[in-house]
Formats: structure tokens, C-alpha cells, sequence
């Protein structure tokens, strides 16, 4: 088994790792597998490894990425062979219908009906739970393959002879056992979990897991899995995976209250202690990093560090941002360099997320007037609430801004939203349903009166957004 798992400070590391692992030689008309966490990773990185491989020059960037199969986390039970996506009969597609029709047909769930508001909305909730237990509790779900209703096995619950101290659901969850029971045997075909458990087949050559936090215990054993696997030639697959682990002062001191190892289990959760060294909130910032670590720990992995070289002038942040940086990777809080005018961090408080994006584009338009080398492509915009925000930044960034001397419209590209929300009529569809099923606010009435679609039917103009805006405000 060819398993490696490292840590990195930040997201910058993976270039490297990445152009390393495209240089490896591999048939012509096979593809490189590397594994990213969201749809924007991906496109930072394509765009990154274009300036590396391929160009005329390291000053043109003009090269290309070709041959390589970009997924997500989700996709590793098709790296190892165990069901393609289209094919996959517990897919949550057919898995709705497959729910759908049971409580349609069985009038013991009407109240699941009644509590969701409608069959099809009880039924993609009902589907989406079962795909997150066939990936985040693969043991309760061979558990349940054996007609068992336990909860998933954890380390603390493993007798001394080596045994499982099952845990029964509470009758109050009965009905989720139940109802996958039928579901089971209306697909008659083995879960993703049993699916996975005895998969034989031909894997990869190589595979490039980079960027994540952490992995789940469900991720874990499927790389395992396919560490185990055989190429073409023979030869075993070469996962290798890279985690962001910005501050090596807390991986340090979590070093020294690692699990037991509980191989096949995962292990009882840790609080974390506030009162380590560094800044408390990076601490809880960096819970899920914490817990990675220490499931890794449990299953026995140890991950080596990629330390990155720092000179002198690195080490003495000279910004407000370069400070917060060392704050996260060093534990070390300190702004004695900052000079008072700086301007790397700036906050501004709005009262919705119509007034954000005004103002966010306000701000773009302010810094690429200061500041001549800033390219529209250098610009990041992160949302913990991108899908709700989507639709007031394209009602104003569409915006034309015209002058004696001037024509702006800055370009805007929104990723990291699901299919609802890529597709124009389903995402017009999803608002709508919203917006019937809430309690019609400002920003859930201007998301369907704003769409695009919405406007190109009724012929509605910016001029009439802005006299809407001001209305509402």
C-alpha cells in the first residue's frame, strides 16, 4: 500500500506538489487524477499550473492544463471502480424517487410528508440523509445492512475481547432504519458502503489528494482502499494527499494528546483547550483541523510537515494582514511594525447583503484605481453564504458605469454553488419555492424579482432595480 498524507501551511503548497505530480510520466491518453475541495480550488489551481507547465516563459503564463481529471472528495468511490456516477443506483437522484415513491405508498410516513411540506421536499430531504450516512457513518450502515438498527461504532465502544458494545437508535429514529430498510430493497443492490467494502478492480496509477482541512473516517478507508488497487501494469496506487495545517505550533501541542490507536473505528471526540498558546479563536477556528488530526492518529497515520522556508524579513509582518497570518501559523500576536494608515485589512459593516455587495463593489472600483497592477482575475470574493448572495453581486456588478471618459463593468464569475444554482430555471424554480414557503423577506422577494430570466420576460431595466432599491431601503 502506497498511502502518504502530508501537511501544509497554506494552499500555495499544492502548486508545487501538483506540477511535481503532472511531471511524472503516464500514458498518453490516461488522464491525472487530482482530487480539490470546491469548484473555486479548482479553478485557482488550472489557472496557477498554466503559468507553469506549458508556457512560452515564466513572465507570459500563456501555457495550458490538458489531461487531467479534476473531482471533488465525493468522487472517490468512482476512483476506485466501485460504481460509475450514472449508473450508480443509490445515487441521490434515483434514491428520491426511490423514497418517494415509499411514502406515497405507505400512509405510516404521511407525517414526514406533512412535516416537510409536500412528498418531493420530504423526499430529497429524506435521500440527501441517507447519501450523508452512506458517507459519513459507513459502519451504522453495514450495520443496518445486517438488519441491525444501531448507531455507527465508535472507538469507545469496542469491548476489550475486540467486540462491538452496539448502540441501539432511539425509537424516536426508528422510522430512518425503516425507511432505508424498504428503500434497500427496492434498489436490491449492496449500499455505497458494502459496495466499497469488497470492491476488486483495476485503480490509477497515481492520485493527488490536495487542499482539504481533514478527512472524514469514511474518506480515509476508501483511500486505503485505493492505495491497494492495481494499474495496468501491476503496480500499486500512488495516493498521495496534502492537508492545510496553517499553524504548527497548535499540530505540535495536539501532538502530545493523540488518541490511542483504534484501527477501522473512529475515535471519542476531544474538547480543545482554549488556554493553549496562540490567539483562542484561531484555536476554535482550527477545530476541524484538530479533529482530522487526531482521527488520523487513531488509524494509525502519521502525517509528515512540509516546513516552508522563511527569511528574516518574512518573520517581522510589516501589515495588518501579514500580522493575522503569523498570528494563525505561529501563535505569535504581534503589531509593534504595523504602521497606523495600513490599509491590508479593512472592515465595513452593512445592515443586508444587498448593501454588501454595493458596497463591495465600491471597494474593488476604489483599489483598482490605487492600485495599477490589480487584475479583475486577482480578486477573490468569499461567502459563508454564496448562494444567497449570488444574486444581488449580478445585479450589480451587471451594472454599466458611463462617463465622459470612462466605461466600466467589472467581470464577475461565481463558483463553489450546486447544480440548483448553476442552472438559470432551477435556480429560478428554488427561489420561487422559497419565497411561497417563507415569510416573503426583502432579500427572498428581490431574488426572484431580480433574476435575470424574471427581468428579460417582463423587459426590466437597471433604472427600475434602482428605483426598487431605494424604495426598499
Amino acid at each position: 500500500m502506497s498511502l502518504s498524507i502530508h501537511y501544509i501551511a497554506s494552499l500555495d503548497a499544492v502548486v508545487d506538489e501538483a506540477v511535481e505530480f503532472l511531471s511524472q510520466p503516464e500514458d498518453f491518453f490516461t488522464a491525472y487524477k487530482i482530487v480539490l475541495p470546491t469548484i473555486g480550488a479548482r479553478s485557482w489551481l488550472a489557472d496557477e499550473l498554466a503559468k507553469r507547465l506549458g508556457s512560452t516563459s515564466g513572465d507570459l503564463s500563456d501555457g495550458i492544463v490538458a489531461g487531467v481529471d479534476f473531482s471533488y472528495p465525493g468522487s472517490l468511490s468512482r476512483l476506485i471502480g466501485s460504481c460509475k456516477d450514472e449508473e450508480d443506483p443509490w445515487s441521490v437522484q434515483r434514491l428520491t424517487f426511490i423514497v418517494l415513491d415509499i411514502l406515497v405508498e405507505t400512509p405510516h410516513y404521511d407525517w414526514l410528508i406533512q412535516q416537510a411540506g409536500g412528498p418531493l421536499l420530504a423526499a430529497r430531504r429524506i435521500a440527501d440523509r441517507f447519501d450523508r450516512y452512506h458517507f459519513r457513518r459507513p459502519g451504522m450502515i453495514l450495520a443496518w445492512e445486517d438488519k441491525k438498527p444501531v448507531l455507527a461504532p465508535e472507538a469507545g465502544e469496542v469491548s476489550e475481547s475486540g467486540g462491538q458494545m452496539l448502540v441501539s437508535l432511539a425509537r424516536s429514529d426508528r422510522w430512518q432504519f425503516e425507511l432505508w430498510q424498504l428503500a434497500r430493497a427496492a434498489i436490491h443492490q449492496p449500499s455505497p458502503p458494502a459496495r466499497e467494502q469488497n470492491v476488486q478492480g483495476r485503480g490509477p496509477s497515481a492520485v493527488l489528494v490536495a487542499g482539504l482541512e481533514g478527512l472524514a473516517f469514511h474518506q480515509i478507508e476508501l483511500l486505503k482502499k485505493l492505495a491497494t488497487l492495481t494499474d495496468a501494469n501491476g503496480s500499486h496506487c500512488n495516493v498521495k494527499v496534502l492537508l492545510v495545517h496553517p499553524s504548527s505550533p497548535l499540530r505540535m501541542q495536539w501532538e502530545q494528546t493523540l488518541p490511542l490507536k483504534t484501527p477501522g473505528y473512529p475515535p471519542k471526540k476531544q474538547e480543545i483547550d482554549v488556554l493553549q498558546a496562540g490567539d483562542p479563536l484561531v484555536t476554535s477556528w482550527l477545530r476541524g483541523t484538530q479533529e482530522a488530526q487526531m482521527l488520523l492518529a487513531s488509524q494509525g497515520l502519521t502525517p509528515t510537515h512540509m516546513e516552508k522556508e522563511e527569511n528574516e524579513k518574512e518573520k517581522t509582518p510589516a501589515t495588518l494582514l501579514k500580522s493575522l497570518q503569523q498570528t494563525i501559523s505561529d501563535g505569535i500576536c504581534s503589531t509593534e511594525n504595523v504602521h497606523i494608515q495600513d490599509e491590508s485589512v479593512r472592515i465595513h459593516r452593512c445592515h443586508d447583503l444587498s448593501r454588501q455587495a454595493e458596497v463591495l463593489h465600491d471597494a474593488l472600483l476604489h483599489s483598482f484605481k490605487h492600485h495599477e497592477d490589480l487584475a479583475p482575475h486577482d480578486v477573490l470574493i468569499v461567502s459563508p453564504r454564496i448562494s444567497e448572495l449570488a444574486p444581488h453581486l449580478e445585479a450589480v456588478f451587471s451594472r454599466k458605469l458611463t462617463g465622459k471618459s470612462h466605461n466600466i463593468e467589472l467581470p464577475l464569475v461565481i463558483a463553489d454553488r450546486g447544480i440548483r444554482e448553476v442552472s438559470a430555471g432551477a435556480e429560478l424554480l428554488v427561489a420561487l419555492l422559497k419565497l411561497v414557503g417563507s415569510r416573503c423577506s426583502v432579500e427572498d422577494m428581490l431574488a426572484v424579482a431580480t433574476h435575470h430570466l424574471v427581468r428579460n420576460h417582463y423587459d426590466i431595466d437597471d433604472n427600475t432595480l434602482e428605483v426598487w432599491t431605494r424604495c426598499i431601503e
